[in-house]
């Protein structure tokens, strides 16, 4: 073989050989780029499930979920007002009977059997009865639904041999304060601007928490009732002050076609019932010794714990729109 040829192979042995040298070279540096990207990705997640958690752990929730659930919640309420005044009436009687009958099984809790869904159905009626029949018709048939709760509970506590008294008290409470307090929103629907005043209200409301929350998780220091409600805080109830001013600013001018100005008034005192309500609610759940009512709606306990807010602010919605409609545009 001549000296010529063997310097050739020799020259593509070596060619050869440093091609090989770079396709190794080339996949080694893929696969550290690889290893590298993925240990990257594998550390975001991490980092953005602990970020969850501590979300959860200060929330006291799923957040992701009870965002979904509550934008549903807010979809088919406001879609049954947007779609007729019977609608969301039907929404009102199903959810006031619902949380009436989930609060009155919660005292079992403390062993008190008040008949949950026989008081469910009976305070499920009001909100209807206001909506056809008017505030007259309401006081009578609550007064109506009071004795015959009342009845209910001393016949069956007496065949039972137990003491009805208690859960006669507690039957009167529920039905006063879920029931009637919720039918004022079937009232206030029936007036002319009703609907538009309600939907402000509710929007009051929901900002209220928001900005409550908000600020609560942000800022939140000083304890506001820490033996009710340890999570609720000073900085929180501010941030709910200064939400709930401005949302009642742009939904009474926006929405309801009020001057401004109603929107200081509006504001403050929706926030004051919101806060009420969620107090006296968190207060219940505290001596039942619960976290949430129940768990029919996921990520947010029960309906009570929706409505807590909801509940003494609909008749402070209704004597405010009474005090201010005639300034409707």
């Amino acid at each position: 073989m001549s000296s010529r040829s063997i310097s050739h192979s020799s020259a593509k042995r070596t060619s050869c050989s440093r091609s090989d040298l770079g396709a190794q070279l080339a996949d080694t540096t893929v696969s550290t780029n690889r290893d590298r990207h993925q240990a990257q990705a594998k550390a975001l997640v991490e980092q953005l499930e602990q970020a969850n958690q501590r979300l959860e752990q200060k929330a006291g929730r799923n957040l992701p979920l009870a965002i979904g659930v509550a934008l549903l919640i807010g979809a088919v309420v406001l879609g049954s007002l947007l779609l007729s005044q019977h609608a969301f009436v039907v929404v009102l009687m199903v959810a006031t009977g619902l949380a009436v009958a989930e609060t009155a099984q919660a005292l079992l809790f403390r062993s008190i059997l008040v008949s949950p869904w026989m008081l469910g159905i009976v305070a499920g009626l009001l909100p209807g009865i206001a909506f056809l029949l008017g505030g007259w018709a309401l006081l009578w048939a609550g007064l109506a639904a009071l004795v015959l709760a009342a009845l209910w509970q001393i016949v069956t506590h007496r065949i039972r041999g137990q003491s009805p008294w208690t859960a006669v008290g507690w039957s009167t409470a529920l039905i006063v304060y879920i029931a009637m307090s919720l039918s004022a929103a079937a009232l206030l629907v029936t007036h002319q601007g009703g609907v538009k005043w309600l939907i402000c209200a509710l929007i009051v409301v929901v900002c209220n928490d928001t900005g409550a929350y908000a600020s609560g998780v942000l800022f939140g220091r000083h304890p506001m009732a820490p033996r009710i409600s340890p999570k609720k805080t000073w900085e929180g109830q501010a941030g709910a002050l200064v939400s709930s001013t401005v949302a009642a600013i742009l939904s009474v001018w926006v929405i309801a076609g009020m001057p401004w100005w109603v929107g200081l008034i509006v504001g403050p005192l929706l926030m004051v019932t919101a806060t009420v309500g969620d107090l006296v609610e968190s207060s219940l759940k505290r001596w039942l010794g619960i976290k949430d009512m129940s768990r029919w709606i996921p990520g947010h306990g029960g309906f009570m714990d929706r409505l807590d807010a909801i509940i003494p602010s609909m008749p402070m919605a209704l004597l405010l729109f009474l005090l201010f409609a005639t300034l409707a545009a």
